[in-house]
């Protein structure tokens, strides 16, 4: 026999949640997150390759060459190095203005069965483990990629390691990559 209710009850149990847990955010944590993100974004090869290329400049430059094409070489090497930095200091700028702009720097995290959510002073989102596509791991916080340039940060400290696992595992079970 049926009792009256019990279909609430299984509804109930069927969506599983974790939480709220309170993640920290600091300026320390945000520098960390962008130079990773950063380094992520351009990588040894292209510190390889600019290397490689200033060593064929300085020594045709050693060589008294001096025609068009050392010049566009010369071009070429100050805006490949100019623009990642400039990239790097304004994510910089933007992730501290961020945070500077909540009222208190933290946000609530909560994981269930289907999604994680994340609530802050300034916004809310709550996503689909299968819009996951990759989460990035480092030993102070993880980036969860919903897309190539779109992430979000998860700071280790804040999360025991259970719900680590039951994160990943739900990423890996939605086809997303854990790297």
């Amino acid at each position: 026999m049926r009792h009256r209710g019990s279909g609430r009850l299984a509804q109930a149990l069927a969506t599983f949640m974790i939480g709220p847990m309170t993640l920290q955010y600091d300026e320390r944590l945000v520098r960390s997150v962008v130079l990773s993100y950063w380094w992520r974004l351009i990588g040894p090869g292209y510190v390889v390759m600019l290397l490689f290329l200033i060593g064929i400049f300085l020594a045709l430059v050693s060589q008294g060459s001096r025609s068009w094409p050392m010049g566009l070489l010369a071009g070429f090497l100050i805006f490949a190095i100019i623009i990642p930095i400039a990239g790097l200091f304004s994510q910089y700028r933007r992730s501290v203005s961020r945070l500077r702009n909540m009222k208190s720097p933290q946000a609530n995290l909560t994981l269930s069965d289907e999604r994680f959510s994340l609530e802050s002073s300034t916004s809310s989102s709550s996503v689909l483990w299968s819009a996951i596509t990759e989460i990035q791991r480092y030993p102070r916080f993880w980036l969860l990629f919903v897309s190539k340039g779109q992430f979000v940060t998860i700071p280790l400290a804040c999360v025991p390691e259970a719900e680590q696992a039951f994160l990943l595992e739900h990423v890996r079970a939605a086809g997303g990559k854990v790297g």
